[in-house]
Formats: C-alpha cells, sequence, structure tokens
C-alpha cells in the first residue's frame, strides 16, 4: 500500500501534471511536422502522452508495418487497431528522449513510406 501512496502522491503533483502537458505539445508538434511531411495521419489524437496516430487510406490496415518499421530503429510504438499506431512515453522521458524518439519515428516512417531516405535529405528532426 506505500508504494500505491507513493504514486499516487507523484501522479497528483502539479509540477508533473505541468510537465506532461508540457511533452505532450513537444510529441504532438514533432508528429505533426513529421505529418506535414509525409500525409500519413488521418488524425493525431490523445491525452497526456499516451497518443493515437490513425493512419491515412493508402495505409490503412498497415499499423504493423509502421510498429516493425519503428523497431528496426530502435524505438517501440504500439499498435491500437489496425489503422492506429499508438505511443505512450514515460510521464517523465526527458525531451531529449522525446527528441529522438520523433527523429528514429520518421526515419522509420521514411524508410517504410520510400524504402529509404534519399542521400543527403534531411529529416525534419535531425540534429
Amino acid at each position: 500500500c506505500a508504494v500505491a501512496g507513493a504514486a499516487l502522491e507523484l501522479l497528483g503533483d502539479p509540477g508533473l501534471l505541468a510537465g506532461v502537458r508540457r511533452k505532450h505539445e513537444l510529441v504532438m508538434t514533432g508528429l505533426r511536422q513529421i505529418n506535414q511531411r509525409f500525409g500519413l495521419f488521418r488524425e493525431l489524437r490523445g491525452k497526456g502522452l499516451l497518443l493515437g496516430c490513425e493512419l491515412t487510406e493508402p495505409w490503412r490496415g498497415r499499423s504493423r508495418d509502421f510498429v516493425k518499421a519503428a523497431l528496426e530503429q530502435g524505438l517501440l510504438v504500439l499498435v491500437a487497431g489496425p489503422d492506429v499506431i499508438r505511443l505512450a512515453p514515460s510521464l517523465i522521458i526527458p525531451d531529449e528522449l522525446i527528441e529522438e524518439g520523433l527523429r528514429r519515428f520518421e526515419r522509420a516512417i521514411a524508410r517504410l513510406s520510400t524504402n529509404s531516405v534519399p542521400a543527403g535529405e534531411e529529416l525534419t528532426h535531425a540534429r
């Protein structure tokens, strides 16, 4: 019970909640930028850091392909149905790891959609 109480206390911390809201915006901004480049998502939705990316018509039914491509880049994303990719990073993930995750996700999408990233082409989230 002590662990559960400590967890509830932490989750009720206004600083943690403000950080989650800020991180939500950071991830959503990155996903919007990626979507501007590739046009793969019909809708981006979520609450806090539990996010869903619904695929557009040409990609519907292929969420598992995105999971596999992300895994090849060292990134774990989840299937939330045949048309939705779920992202669920830790509530205390550092901003640097969010940026790294977005770079890896973009690289996975680029490779899946074109089978390669053309030489010299800059990724939206390149360093």
